[in-house]
């Protein structure tokens, strides 16, 4: 009987730790294929930014223009998403949770929506 048990234990442990390893690979691969490839590049580069900012200064920009405009430019220009729309940042300040958002609010640059529509977003 506790023989059963514990081949029963670990064929469980076994498919979970299955489950654990495919699913990720799953979904990254589901998001990333459902996401435009600039978009991806410019908040990783946006996101990347923001964190030199933030040791060089000890403190989150206020707005992507800050990005640019201190005495020592991280990037040279903020891009705009595949519509042609601003990213939207919001600071620590502003988020309660202590993180920073990069977001794309999509193509008819408005919160929410599907599609084309929908936010794509970084919570860092």
């Amino acid at each position: 009987m506790i023989k059963k048990r514990v081949c029963w234990a670990l064929g469980a442990l076994l498919i979970a730790v299955l489950v654990l390893i495919v699913m990720p690979q799953f979904m990254n691969k589901h998001y990333c294929d459902s996401v435009p490839p600039k978009e991806v590049r410019d908040i990783a580069a946006l996101e990347a930014a923001i964190k030199v900012y933030y040791i060089n200064h000890q403190t989150y920009p206020h707005t992507l223009s800050d990005l640019i405009g201190s005495k020592v430019s991280i990037i040279n220009s903020i891009p705009l998403d595949s519509w042609g729309n601003e990213y939207k940042y919001n600071n620590p300040a502003k988020v309660s949770n202590k993180r920073f958002e990069v977001i794309s609010l999509g193509a008819d640059n408005k919160i929410g929506g599907e599609g084309d529509n929908r936010d794509i977003f970084l919570i860092n």
